[in-house]
């Protein structure tokens, strides 16, 4: 294994040389896109990537149905010491699990994982984490020591403290629906770069067929050549055609072959 790119890419030795490997159904923040910002965690999941994976390290590759993507990059499972590092990722909190078809082979792993790390309020799941959605949700809104500490009980009382309450209901639920559209985003996002990438490959693979070298036409038998008409015996020993005998009426006696004769007599 050679250096790690970042958190959900690495390159390393297959059959002598290097090849880059993107894990497969997991997806971790972006730190080196040419048109996005280094994202919430980002760097984190490249470091936890490192800490599990050294250069020298022995790994094993397994692959699904379609082998690259459109970047050329080689898709596999990452299996170190029998354990799947996609899988990995996720329950640290550091990616989440994506399906795209065809390529399904590590995703549930890689849910079950994402789902561990959602209940241990791990890495993207951590409302203590300040630019995660929770963490953004949370900072949005006031601490609940910020309402009355004393539930009132008289009329006045309760008439003073709602205006209060709502206001903090409004946020919540302003928030809940701001986290929950968010969320829809994500997943639109990820369904679109998925059938980005589906797209992609159909068109790389109706590429390679265009490009695929016509198989040649097969070659027509060679006709057979038409066995040569025996050579005409040439006149000789006294022996001719009807032009060397003109005006002769009489029994002809034939050359071998047939095609010449003379007068028999």
């Amino acid at each position: 294994m050679v250096p790690v790119i970042d958190g959900d890419t690495i390159d390393a030795k297959v059959g002598g040389r290097t090849e880059r490997i993107r894990l497969l159904n997991v997806d971790t923040p972006e730190t080196k896109h040419p048109q996005e910002p280094v994202q919430c965690l980002g760097p984190e999941a490249t470091e936890y990537l490192e800490s599990l994976l050294a250069p020298g390290d022995r790994i094993e590759l397994e692959y699904d149905v379609e082998r690259t993507d459109r970047y050329d990059r080689t898709l596999a499972g990452v299996v170190k010491d029998e354990s799947l590092v996609n899988a990995n990722i996720a329950e640290a909190g550091l990616g989440v699990a994506v399906l795209y078809e065809p390529n399904g082979r590590f995703y549930q792993q890689a849910l079950d994982a994402q789902e561990r790390a959602q209940e241990a309020d791990k890495g993207l799941h951590d409302p203590e984490v300040g630019c995660t959605l929770l963490g953004l949700a949370s900072a949005a809104l006031p601490p609940l020591e910020d309402l009355p500490a004393e539930v009132p009980v008289d009329a006045a009382g309760v008439a003073a403290a709602l205006p209060a309450a709502e206001k903090y209901r409004d946020r919540l639920e302003a928030k809940q629906v701001e986290i929950r559209q968010a969320e829809e985003a994500r997943q639109a996002e990820e369904k679109r770069k998925a059938e980005e990438a589906r797209k992609a490959e159909v068109a790389r693979k109706a590429e390679a067929e265009r490009n695929r070298p016509r198989q040649q036409p097969q070659q027509p038998q060679q006709q057979q050549r038409k066995p040569a008409a025996p050579r005409q015996q040439s006149p000789g020993g006294g022996y001719g055609t009807d032009a060397d005998f003109p005006g002769y009426t009489g029994p002809r006696c034939y050359a071998p072959g047939g095609q010449v004769w003379r007068p028999c007599g």
